[in-house]
């Protein structure tokens, strides 16, 4: 269960460089399986989890392109 709107921000780049995306979850059902089509390679949450909140991150793709 999400506690709060939560955010999730990406960089095109490491070091929270490059192009930016941002996507906001304002609750658990929207927040489940969301796939991604760009290829982020650093992120961050607005916030930090709390209670039983959880992240699971897959990588579908060679991310050294």
């Amino acid at each position: 269960m999400l506690s709060a709107p939560i955010q999730h921000i990406g960089w095109t780049k490491l070091n929270s460089t490059g192009d930016p995306s941002v996507t906001e979850f304002i609750n658990s059902v929207q927040a489940q399986n969301l796939p991604n089509a760009r290829i982020l390679r650093s992120f961050q949450l607005n916030r930090t989890l709390t209670q039983q909140e959880q992240l699971d991150i897959s990588v579908m793709s060679n991310l050294t392109s």
